[in-house]
């Protein structure tokens, strides 16, 4: 919803009458939450699948959402930021370090020699997704 607003025209915003008209500041800021949360929209698709085994993608996906918004909070250095990467630590540590979850990503065809490419074939962990 944020995104179709923001490819809404100015000229045509302006044009609706609505009670409260966005500011140029209140579409940047938009934007910026677009941004930030695109990486959560895309781990939950992934995630929620109801045609694939969902469940080799976690690991990934966990490393992967902790790495972006690591990468994130450089940009956006806020309240906002900070305690999403710490609700994240908190939250999703725990299926990251669960024994089924590694063994799914290991298992998976889709990960399985990803991160071997410069080891021998070990049980190692899978990249970030």
């Amino acid at each position: 919803m944020l995104r179709s607003t923001l490819k809404v025209p100015a000229e045509v915003l302006s044009e609706l009458h609505a009670p409260c008209q966005l500011t140029p500041y209140e579409l940047k800021i938009i934007g910026e939450l677009c941004e930030i949360l695109e990486r959560f929209e895309e781990v939950t698709e992934k995630v929620q699948g109801d045609q694939i085994i969902t469940a080799s993608y976690v690991t990934a996906c966990v490393r992967g959402l902790c790495h972006a918004i690591a990468h994130i909070s450089e940009t956006y250095n806020n309240k906002m930021v900070g305690t999403m990467q710490l609700s994240l630590e908190i939250r999703l540590a725990k299926f990251e370090e669960m024994e089924c979850f590694k063994m799914a990503a290991r298992l998976d065809p889709h990960f399985i020699l990803d991160w071997c490419k410069d080891e021998v074939h070990s049980m190692r962990e899978p990249p970030p997704c």
